[in-house]
């Protein structure tokens, strides 16, 4: 009996906690601009609205898209309104439709370069936009419309960097401005947004436990989603140990070093790997394995150059000739010594005999031998 009492207050704590959040979902509703009080539907010129600087992700926008929805809204019109935030009369900020607007600025400028051009042009035809203004809106509360309406468009297939930070921001503000617990500002942000719940578990494990280094080789592309998945399982300690090798390996490795992608492949895949151990203690004993056998890239050899390579083999055929000439001075020297004394004494003119070719030959040598040994 006790317990089934203990059970019944159990449900029903349980029950009122899910209708507070469900209350808290509903208020939070009508801030999104769905059934808020005070919303209106106006033409607001165009001149009078202002871009958000808080929108991160206009960095996506190209100028082909604005363009070719600039097209569909000349054919079609216009088939949602902008939602603007009042600052001050005549003053608005755009919470969301940044896309819209520009592409009516675009149509605007067209047809005010059609009749500057002497040209019949309706000017008139996109000079407003048909706006929901919500008003009394402090900053935060007009950064979480924004987030939830770039979540909504382009949160599941937008770029997964400004994901995760808008994500992150909506998360906390609406916990700082609303109240909400944690598990209701998930809930939230499910609502909003349309992305499932594993996707929002996996962001915010990563959002919340990956280190920051780490963080930063995720948005640059130099690990995988999958990757950021398997390191968050390793404690901060752990983490830090790891992107203390990982900027040891880079100390001695050069992206432009042979076999510099398998290496870090293998050092990260140690890394990985320590994130499967049980322990905390196991892991960091693996990491620690990996920094005290970081492979070590071969010396760089100098390469030798065209140049030098000619140089050697000139200095290569020089020698040559020289071992040349002697040996077939030794040769004289040994057979043919007697003929060449009676040769010489039967010669007319000492410059033809061979002792003078000799002392010519011993000139040239010695000019020779003084060029190559640098002196004058």
């Amino acid at each position: 009996m006790a317990m089934n009492r203990y059970a019944k207050k159990v449900a029903r704590q349980k029950e009122r906690a899910a209708g507070r959040t469900a209350d808290r979902l509903k208020d939070m509703s009508s801030y999104l601009g769905e059934d808020r009080d005070g919303a209106q539907l106006e033409n607001i010129p165009l001149k009078n609205i202002k871009l958000n600087d808080a929108n991160d992700y206009r960095q996506l926008d190209r100028e082909e898209d604005i363009q070719t929805l600039a097209e569909d809204i000349e054919r079609n019109g216009l088939l949602h309104n902008l939602v603007v935030s009042r600052r001050r009369p005549g003053e608005y900020v755009i919470l969301s439709g940044e896309r819209r607007y520009r592409a009516l600025t675009l149509l605007h400028n067209r047809r005010l370069e059609k009749r500057a051009a002497g040209q019949t042009a309706d000017v008139g035809r996109w000079r407003r936009a048909p706006c929901r203004v919500l008003t009394g809106l402090s900053p935060r509360q007009e950064r979480i419309v924004l987030d939830a309406a770039n979540l909504q468009t382009r949160g599941g297939a937008g770029n997964e960097r400004l994901t995760r930070l808008a994500m992150e921001r909506y998360r906390d503000n609406v916990k700082r401005e609303y109240g909400l617990s944690e598990t209701e500002a998930r809930q939230l942000l499910m609502k909003v947004s349309n992305i499932g719940r594993s996707s929002i578990f996996r962001n915010f494990k990563i959002i919340d436990n990956l280190i920051p280094p780490f963080q930063d080789m995720l948005n640059a592309s130099l690990i995988s989603k999958k990757e950021a998945d398997r390191l968050v399982k390793l404690s901060t300690e752990c983490q830090t140990a790891a992107n203390r090798v990982i900027l040891a390996f880079k100390a001695l490795w050069s992206e432009n070093d042979e076999g510099y992608r398998m290496r870090q492949k293998k050092v990260m895949d140690g890394i990985l790997a320590a994130s499967q151990a049980k322990t905390d203690g196991r892991a960091m004993e693996m990491i620690e394995n990996i920094a005290q056998n970081l492979p070590a890239p071969r010396p760089k050899t100098r390469p030798v150059t065209v140049k030098s390579a000619a140089k050697a083999s000139y200095r290569d055929m020089v020698l040559r000739d020289c071992r040349d000439i002697m040996t077939r001075i030794d040769r004289l020297k040994k057979k043919k010594v007697d003929k060449i004394k009676e040769i010489d004494r039967a010669a007319d003119d000492y410059s033809d005999t061979v002792a003078a070719r000799i002392d010519r030959l011993i000139d040239r040598l010695e000019e020779f031998k003084a060029l190559i040994g640098g002196q004058d």
